[in-house]
C-alpha cells in the first residue's frame, strides 16, 4: 500500500472511534431547565438545591446542560420545548395533565425535599389557624408555589385582594411593611431566608396548618436517556441520605452575605 494511503487509512482508524464515542456522549447528554429560585436553585444566587445538584452532575458519566429561567418561562419551556427535564418540580399529576400528558409520560426521581406551604403572620400577631380566615384580609403569595393564579383555583373558594411575590424575601418584607395581612409562602425558604437575615422580625404561622405538601423532584420526560439520568438521581440521593449529607446540604445556607437593605425590596 503506498505511503500515502497507509497514512490517510491509519488516521481514519484513530478518528472513527472517537466520533462514535464523542456522538454516544452526545445522545446521553442530559438538557435540564431550572426554576430560577434565588438562594435556593439559582445561576446567580446559589442555594442549596445547586449543591445537591452540583454533585449529581460531578458524579454522572454524560454531560448535563441546564439553563435558568424565572418559573413561569421555565415551565413553557420545558412543556412546550425540548427540554428533558427541570428541577425543581414535584409530584402533583394535575400539573401534566393541565398540560396534555398523562403520569405515564414523564419520570420522576425521589424527593429531594419535602415542603409545605403555610400561611404566616407578624411577629407578636394572631395566627391563622384556618383557610377560611384569609376571606376578608389582603394576602401575598410567593411565586415558588406558583402565585395567587393558582391559589385561587387550587385551595380558595373565592377572590381575596392578593398579590404576588417573586421570592419568599419580598413576600416577608411586603407582610412586616403591613401591606398584607398574610402571606403565603414554603416553610423551607422561609427558614432558609431567617438564618440568613437573623436581625429580621420571625414572622409567625400555625404549626398545626398544612395548605399543602410539596414534593421537591427532578422530573422529566420518559426517554431512555431521561431513565437512565433518574436512576442516577435516585442513586445518589440515597447514598447522600445514608451518609447524613444530604440533610446537610439543604440545611446550610450560603453565608457569603446577609441580604442587603431585607425590608426595603418592593414587588
Amino acid at each position: 500500500m503506498p505511503l500515502p494511503i497507509a497514512l490517510f487509512s491509519f488516521l481514519l482508524f484513530l478518528h472513527f472511534p472517537a466520533a462514535a464515542l464523542s456522538n454516544s456522549d452526545t445522545e446521553e447528554s442530559i438538557s435540564v431547565v431550572g426554576f430560577k429560585v434565588p438562594w435556593l436553585f439559582d445561576d446567580e444566587i446559589r442555594g442549596p438545591y445547586n449543591a445537591v445538584f452540583d454533585h449529581m452532575r460531578q458524579t454522572y458519566a454524560y454531560n448535563i446542560d441546564i439553563d435558568f429561567l424565572p418559573i413561569r418561562r421555565a415551565e413553557r419551556r420545558f412543556f412546550n420545548g425540548t427540554p428533558d427535564c427541570y428541577l425543581i418540580g414535584d409530584y402533583q399529576e394535575g400539573v401534566f395533565e393541565d398540560r396534555g400528558l398523562q403520569r405515564s409520560d414523564i419520570i420522576i426521581s425521589d424527593p429531594i425535599n419535602i415542603v409545605r406551604i403555610r400561611l404566616v403572620t407578624r411577629p407578636g400577631e394572631p395566627v391563622i389557624s384556618s383557610l377560611e380566615e384569609v376571606y376578608g384580609r389582603t394576602l401575598v403569595v410567593d411565586l415558588a408555589i406558583g402565585g395567587y393564579d393558582r391559589v385561587s383555583r387550587v385551595h380558595l373558594k373565592e377572590p381575596v385582594a392578593a398579590i404576588d411575590s417573586v421570592d419568599v424575601r419580598q413576600a416577608v418584607n411586603v407582610l412586616l411593611q403591613k401591606r398584607v395581612d398574610i402571606a403565603m409562602v414554603m416553610d423551607y425558604d422561609l427558614a432558609l431566608f431567617m438564618r440568613r437575615n437573623p436581625g429580621i422580625s420571625k414572622p409567625a404561622f400555625d404549626p398545626g396548618l398544612v395548605i399543602e405538601e410539596v414534593t421537591d423532584a427532578v422530573v422529566c420526560k420518559r426517554n431512555p436517556r431521561s431513565i437512565k439520568f433518574i436512576q442516577h438521581v435516585n442513586e445518589q440521593l440515597a447514598i447522600l441520605r445514608a451518609s447524613g449529607d444530604l440533610d446537610r446540604l439543604l440545611t446550610t445556607p450560603l453565608t457569603i452575605a446577609a441580604e442587603q437593605n431585607p425590608t426595603s425590596t418592593t414587588p
